[in-house]
């Protein structure tokens, strides 16, 4: 799948999105992601290691399989698979 441009995203997830902010964690080299869902009315949050990865993670996209995440961890344990 080809990845959507930041500029995208961005429009993506203010349409999903009120109060969407994403922003540096201080002290930190991570991004967080972070607005109040418009259907279910709650906050999310989600952190990357670039503003894109931040975006991506809150709406929920599939990123690239080589990327380490817990869920892609816990998957492989389940199936029997270990890295």
């Amino acid at each position: 799948m080809k990845r959507l441009k930041l500029e995208d995203l961005r429009r993506i997830a203010r349409s999903h999105f009120d109060d969407l902010r994403v922003e540096r964690l201080e002290g930190s080299l991570r991004w967080e992601a972070s607005g109040r869902h418009r259907y279910y009315q709650t906050l999310w949050a989600a952190t990357g290691r670039t503003e894109r990865e931040a975006l991506e993670n809150l709406l929920g996209l599939p990123t690239d399989k080589s990327d380490f995440s817990p869920y892609n961890a816990v998957e492989e344990l389940l199936n029997g698979r270990s890295s």
